[in-house]
């Protein structure tokens, strides 16, 4: 008794590696989102699942063009809460060697440190995966 929708976001990704206006890339969400809602004019959209690892930058904009009550999962939630029941499961794992954060891209470490500052409130520091 599920009906799962896909709808494609194609310009949202170069939308953001592009640091472009949030304005312009709520005009796309919100693009998006409608489309959605056509394909189910009479049905509530219940769960939104933001299925790439560009989306959690924007999910405040989706939260504003989805209707009220929509559950979004994102990456970064649906990873930790299996991260944690992975480490529950082997507590051999829980006690980590350091308490730091490190990030890593395959892309430009500035391009990649600057958006991600923009779009987290506080500067993060990349470093090249290569």
């Amino acid at each position: 008794h599920i009906k799962v929708i896909e709808q494609a976001c194609p310009n949202l990704v170069s939308l953001i590696e592009e640091d472009a206006p949030e304005s312009v890339i709520q005009n796309a969400v919100k693009g998006y989102v409608a489309e959605l809602h056509n394909k189910t004019p009479d049905q509530k959209i219940d769960i939104c699942i933001l299925a790439c690892t560009h989306y959690p930058l924007i999910e405040n904009l989706f939260r504003r063009e989805l209707p009220e009550g929509t559950k979004i999962l994102s990456q970064p939630d649906v990873t930790s809460n299996s991260l944690i029941a992975y480490l529950q499961k082997h507590p051999e794992f829980m006690e980590a060697a350091s308490h730091s954060r490190i990030f890593i891209t395959t892309g430009i470490p500035q391009q990649a440190s600057r958006i991600a500052s923009r779009f987290y409130g506080h500067v993060v520091d990349f470093k090249s995966a290569c």
